[in-house]
């Protein structure tokens, strides 16, 4: 059967969830098959979006600018919202530093975007996927609908 690379990603990391958890011997199996046969893939994906060292090293920069410039609580910590640092006090200072970065950095940034742009398109192409299907029967009981759902549609469990 085909699937795309992104469900190819989905599957992994539910595999992957499992790994830490007690399962009976055939769901063990069952992970451990089609994580096998998905694993060259996962890690050609992994590494077609891992940044260069200069982009890298850019958003090192950045980030440490950030925790810099960032407001400060009473004991002098970065104030953090959503896992980013709020910056209201020093926001044009930021501004205008930050952009200074950018500019130095401005190809490797490009560079970086159509990676993006590229990985996202990667995402899409699909590849031929044989599953070690596992009968319903041997499914673990603490599965959320959210990951059968997932398993189903990719005909992983035989339902007879």
């Amino acid at each position: 059967m085909d699937i795309t690379k992104s469900e190819v990603l989905k599957l992994s990391e539910i595999f992957d969830h499992f790994k830490r958890e007690k399962v009976g011997t055939k769901f063990s199996y069952f992970l451990t098959k089609n994580n096998m046969a998905l694993k060259s893939e996962v890690e050609a994906l992994k590494a077609a979006m891992t940044p260069s060292e200069q982009y890298q090293r850019f958003d090192r920069e950045r980030a440490e600018m950030a925790k810099s410039m960032s407001d400060k609580d009473n004991a002098g910590n970065p104030i953090i919202i959503n896992d980013s640092y709020q910056i209201i006090e020093n926001l044009s200072r930021f501004d205008e530093a930050i952009s200074g970065i950018k500019e130095k950095y401005s190809e490797d940034i490009k560079i970086f975007e159509k990676q993006v742009a590229d990985y996202k398109d990667i995402l899409k192409e699909t590849i031929s996927f044989e599953p070690y299907m596992i009968a319903l029967d041997n499914m673990p009981d603490a599965i959320t609908p959210e990951i059968m759902e997932i398993l189903v549609s990719n005909n992983l469990i035989n339902e007879k």
